[in-house]
């Protein structure tokens, strides 16, 4: 990261992306109680609003998350 340089990552970032998604997505079928399933057209769960809510962030005391 400091080189900016991608060839002297030992892992490509995309691999590391797809283990942190795995980790999230469990953790949220974990806090639902129930089995989910993601639809990757939709960036949402099917049928599953509560698992869907948990993939926003919640901020607190007035934060937000800048529009580009």
């Amino acid at each position: 990261m400091r080189a900016n340089d991608a060839s002297q990552l030992n892992t490509p970032i995309a691999s590391d992306a797809l283990a942190a998604i795995n980790a999230q997505m469990g953790n949220i079928a974990y806090r639902t109680g129930t089995k989910i399933y993601w639809d990757d057209a939709t960036q949402t769960f099917k049928d599953h609003a509560e698992a869907t809510a948990l993939t926003k962030a919640e901020y607190h005391n007035g934060w937000t998350l800048p529009t580009l």
